[in-house]
This record gives structure tokens, C-alpha cells and sequence, in this order.
């Protein structure tokens, strides 16, 4: 147990907070804070204030979500709970990268005396209908964006080394070693380190595919549509309440928001604190890249946005706590 300490601080601690620390250096070694004055002086709050809703909003569908999905495995924890459990994941994902979700599976067993186990496994179903999503997403939006994306491709740097990476040896490499690891999941289950991962696919796809036998699995469905309509809106808010990407809007239409918030979503399962660094350097990057927007306008935007983000989950990580420590009942002691 202790040799794997040294190993579980590395990928909890180190490795994001490098990951975020690096990718800060680069984005802001000489940039000019008067973009980010300026664009604090210029924004038009009200859109900022209809931003905050719409990602509180989504955190409350989200728990309404989840709560669906433990209600199957007779676990029914009341709605207020579920929306403490969701706005302190982001809290504690500040300070402890993908800890957060640990932290609300132990939250919620404990308080309705539930299996661990149970608990995580739906949580992991929640995470991988969300990869979905945001494959789904994703798809639809290249469809839309085909054209600014294959001259971003084509034209830029950055697009250009992409392409080639994705046709380089190691690519073709890395693909080879996934396709030969899943062979070894369907092929070997004997193997101790196979059957566990074995037993974790089984328990997270079970999960996942209760969402389909679970009772009004369109409500569900209207759920996740709900979470992911609201970021998309958050997003387009704020592009409204800053003069810079108004102007996208205008210039380009819903479609830039879209690819930005794309970019976005993808940076965020980069492990770091909060998506600090990978979050400012997507928005950057499909804004500059894509839509040709100044590099300091651009990285003042996500600054001050990622900021503002980083604020409301503080604010909900403390409203979390508060309301934990002052919610009526008593924890239960989990089942075995």
C-alpha cells in the first residue's frame, strides 16, 4: 500500500498541477493585461449573471440525472442531496483532479447507507453518458464546421502538425497497442489484472445500460439534453457579454460558439486542477485558429471566464459544505 503511494501522489497531485502550471507559463509569458482590463471594464454583466444560471442549471439537472440512474439500484436519495453531491464534486476536482467524483459516490453511500460500489458504478455510467454526448456533439459539429475546421487544419501551424500526428508512426502504434489491449480484455480473463478491469467495464456498462430499462428513460434522455444545452447557452452568454466575441457571434453565428464550446469540452478531460491551462489554450485556439480572432483578446476572454468559473464553483463548493454540515439526519455507515 505505501509503495503505491508515491505512484497515486504522481497522478493526483503532480502530473495536473504541472500539466496546469506549464501550460499557464506558456499562454501568458508575455501577454498584455490590459486586454483583460479592458475586457472587465467593457463586459456587459447581465449575460455574465445569465451564465452563472445556466451552469447552475445544469448542475441541477445533472443531479436530477444521477439521481434517475441510483433510483434503479434502490437507492433514493433526495434531490437536494444529489445537487450538494454534484456542486461539491467541481469544488473538490479544484483542488484534487478527478477526486471529485470519488468524493460524491462516498457522500451519497454514506448518507443513504449504499454500497460504495453501487454508488461509483453509477457515477461511472453518468461520466461515460457524458462522453457520449460530447461524441455526439462533437460529430454534429464538424458536420456544421467542416469548412473553418479543414482550412484551420490545412492553413495553421498547429493544424498542420495535428494532421501529421495523427498519421505518424506512433499514432499508428498507439492504435495498435488499444486494439491489442482489448483483445487481451476478451481474450485472456484468467489474468488477475484482467478480470478486475473485466469486473469494472461489466459494472460500468451494466449501469450504463439500466438507463435503458429504467423507468421514463426519457425523462433521462430530456435530462441529459437539458445538462448539456444548458453549458452550450452558458457558453453563447458569454460570448455575448464581451464586445470581442460578439463580434464572432455576429461575423459567424451560433456555429463559432459551438466549435469553441467543443474545444472546451475536450480540454476539460485533460487532468489539471479545474481545467486551468488546457481550457484557456482550447477557447484560444478555436478562436484565433479557427475564427482569426487576436491572440489577446482571445486569452483575456477565457482568462476572465475560467476565472469567474473557478469563483462559482467556490461558491458552490462552499454552499456544499455549509448545507452538508447543517443537512438534518445522520450519515449511515455504508453496506458491505
Amino acid at each position: 500500500m505505501a509503495a503505491n503511494r508515491p505512484i497515486k501522489t504522481l497522478f493526483q497531485f503532480i502530473i495536473p498541477l504541472t500539466i496546469s502550471a506549464g501550460l499557464c507559463y506558456i499562454l501568458y509569458s508575455g501577454m498584455d493585461w490590459s486586454d483583460v482590463r479592458a475586457g472587465l471594464a467593457t463586459c456587459r454583466w447581465q449575460w455574465m449573471g445569465a451564465w452563472a444560471a445556466a451552469n447552475v442549471l445544469a448542475i441541477w439537472f445533472r443531479a436530477l440525472r444521477w439521481r434517475m440512474q441510483l433510483r434503479v439500484l434502490a437507492i433514493n436519495p433526495p434531490c437536494a442531496e444529489m445537487f450538494r453531491a454534484i456542486a461539491g464534486t467541481y469544488a473538490v476536482n479544484l483542488v484534487l483532479p478527478r477526486l471529485g467524483e470519488i468524493w460524491r459516490s462516498g457522500y451519497v453511500a454514506r448518507r443513504r447507507g449504499a454500497p460504495f460500489t453501487s454508488v461509483f458504478g453509477s457515477m461511472i455510467a453518468d461520466r461515460l453518458s457524458d462522453t457520449v454526448a460530447v461524441l455526439l456533439i462533437t460529430a454534429i459539429t464538424v458536420l456544421m464546421a467542416r469548412a473553418p475546421m479543414a482550412r484551420f487544419m490545412a492553413e495553421t501551424e498547429f493544424g498542420r502538425k495535428a494532421a501529421s500526428a495523427i498519421a505518424s508512426p506512433w499514432a499508428i502504434a498507439t492504435g495498435a497497442c488499444i486494439i491489442l489491449f482489448i483483445l487481451a480484455i476478451i481474450c485472456l480473463p484468467r489474468l488477475r489484472f484482467i478480470s478486475r478491469l473485466r469486473a469494472i467495464l461489466a459494472n460500468a456498462w451494466s449501469g450504463f445500460a439500466s438507463i435503458f430499462h429504467m423507468r421514463r428513460s426519457w425523462l433521462w434522455l430530456l435530462l441529459t439534453a437539458g445538462v448539456w444545452t444548458s453549458y452550450f447557452a452558458g457558453t453563447w452568454f458569454s460570448f455575448l457579454a464581451f464586445e470581442s466575441t460578439a463580434a464572432i457571434v455576429h461575423a459567424y453565428g451560433p456555429v463559432a460558439v459551438l466549435v469553441t464550446f467543443v474545444f472546451g469540452s475536450w480540454a476539460m478531460a485533460v487532468p489539471s486542477n479545474g481545467g486551468i491551462g488546457p481550457w484557456q489554450m482550447a477557447v484560444v485556439l478555436a478562436l484565433s485558429g479557427i475564427y482569426a480572432m487576436d491572440r489577446g483578446p482571445a486569452l483575456a476572454f477565457a482568462t476572465i471566464v475560467l476565472a469567474l468559473q473557478t469563483l462559482l464553483f467556490i461558491i458552490l463548493g462552499l454552499y456544499a459544505l455549509i448545507s452538508i454540515a447543517l443537512a438534518p439526519g445522520r450519515s449511515h455507515t455504508p453496506a458491505a
